[in-house]
């Protein structure tokens, strides 16, 4: 059930970077969008989000180190990231370094915010504990 939750977590940040590509696409002056288009964007974004948030079950797990974690968290959702923008046509097959950097990039800003607050919260919790 946890996986489940956590898919629709993603989901719906997914959801939230499409409305600001297709606020983009509008502040570009964009005014004509293939229906059948987006609708096969939106659900590849939704399945994109949705897969990444539910790979984030690994971090519930003891018994992987959280570098391992970490490492086959990327990995996955690296691989789903590269294969749903294949389908898509975010990019062609020989044009993956690009955004896959620029993926990493995000992933690596993500993950350090998290951690970083998690580390926060959980020097808060051991000074209130004492």
């Amino acid at each position: 059930m946890r996986v489940f939750w956590y898919a629709c977590s993603g989901a719906g940040i997914s959801s939230a970077s499409l409305l600001i590509y297709l606020a983009a696409l509008a502040a570009k002056g964009t005014d004509t969008v293939i229906l059948s288009e987006l609708n096969t964007q939106m659900l590849g974004y939704l399945l994109l989000g949705g897969f990444m948030g539910g790979a984030s079950i690994v971090y519930d797990g003891d018994r992987l180190s959280l570098m391992a974690q970490t490492a086959l968290h990327v990995s996955v959702t690296a691989a789903a990231f590269c294969v749903t923008g294949l389908l898509l046509g975010w990019f062609g097959p020989g044009k993956l370094f690009g955004p896959i950097a620029v993926f990493l990039l995000i992933y690596g800003a993500i993950w350090t915010s998290i951690y970083l607050r998690n580390r926060m919260l959980a020097r808060q919790l051991n000074r209130y504990g004492k």
